[in-house]
């Protein structure tokens, strides 16, 4: 789409600019923003993806300042293509166990962390890159906006978007990481939302809405985070599990 076609299409919207080049040579374009006007934006651009064939990710506004190493998206979708999601998944686990409370043998009659068990920015469904809060001198918690960029590269499928953007981490080489996200979308929908550096946000179309399902997820989740960062302030599975239920967004960070 060009930048007049993407004016004409999205009147309200700052014009498109050359953001930088990813890591696999494509070209992202976008604009800077801010807040809940980004994540605003992003809803907007992602509900469109089908007509536009580009994919909005939400990056820090120094992104493009860090240089990785060249690769082929082509190459890694095409390698992530023949990979099992699952089985990536399986591998996971067989390095890691799950911290559990004693006594409970969930999901069976577990008792799930309560919203008010969670310290994180703002509660639920926050993309942290964008929005987050401080304390005030009472003692109470204030909004903050961060700035962003709103960028869009041009992708088949939302899972795409990390072939051309993300990078290794000590878990995931990139192909596994891309077909690993592709076996989320299909569990969940989820669709990565935010990328800052060693991390990423995950937008849910489908999180899980029952004990037994937020049990599994937050599974999911313990073994995809790398276990260092974040984990939602959550320290056994049946915690985490309460604060993913219903919970549209999801933060994972890596070393």
């Amino acid at each position: 789409m060009t930048p007049a076609a993407f004016a004409a299409r999205f009147p309200g919207l700052p014009p498109l600019t050359r953001l930088g080049t990813a890591g696999s040579g494509a070209e992202v374009v976008g604009f800077p923003s801010a807040g809940n006007t980004a994540v605003d934006q992003w809803s907007l651009l992602y509900a469109a993806r089908s007509e536009t064939g580009l994919h909005p990710i939400l990056l820090p506004p120094d992104f493009f300042q860090y240089d990785g190493e060249p690769r082929s998206a082509d190459e890694i979708i095409a390698t992530a293509d023949q990979l099992d999601g699952a089985q990536i998944l399986a591998r996971l686990q067989s390095f890691r166990t799950l911290p559990t409370e004693s006594g409970r043998e969930g999901p069976d009659g577990m008792e799930l962390a309560q919203e008010t068990d969670y310290a994180g920015p703002l509660g639920r469904d926050i993309l942290r890159l964008a929005i987050g809060c401080q304390p005030r001198a009472d003692g109470s918690l204030g909004l903050v906006e961060y700035e962003v960029l709103v960028g869009l590269i041009e992708c088949a499928e939302p899972w795409h978007v990390f072939a051309h953007l993300g990078d290794d981490n000590e878990n995931l080489e990139l192909a596994d990481h891309v077909a690993f996200l592709r076996h989320l979308h299909e569990l969940y929908e989820a669709v990565p939302a935010t990328l800052p550096h060693r991390a990423l946000e995950l937008v849910l179309g489908r999180p899980p809405a029952s004990d037994e399902d937020a049990y599994a997820a937050a599974a999911i989740y313990l073994f995809y985070n790398d276990g260092a960062y974040d984990q939602y302030d959550s320290d056994t599975v049946q915690n985490l599990a309460g604060k993913l239920k219903d919970n549209r967004v999801w933060t994972a960070w890596w070393d």
